[in-house]
């Protein structure tokens, strides 16, 4: 059961990324700021997971990065994590 349950939260975690990336390959091609002339270069993160920002025309020449949340790693932790366990249990 326990095994079932596993690789079924990995299935599911593995769509959720693939569908993130797809969404975002279709939706964010640039990000907008308060300004209305300055937008920046979208693209995506896989550590940690999720899209990024990056603005270089900004006053005064200076460089901003948005990265995801390290929230984002959580999933993937306890997943680890719960594999681990499983594969102890089998070797014992």
């Amino acid at each position: 059961m326990s095994n079932k349950l596993f690789f079924a939260a990995l299935l599911i975690w593995i769509c959720a990324v693939g569908a993130e990336l797809f969404i975002f390959s279709q939706t964010f091609t640039s990000c907008p700021t308060n300004l209305d002339s300055i937008y920046g270069e979208a693209g995506f993160s896989f550590i940690p997971l999720g899209y990024t920002c990056t603005w270089e025309n900004l006053p005064e020449g200076a460089v901003i990065k948005s990265y995801p949340s390290l929230s984002t790693l959580l999933a993937p932790l306890v997943l680890l994590l719960w594999g681990f366990s499983l594969l102890g249990k089998k070797i014992k």
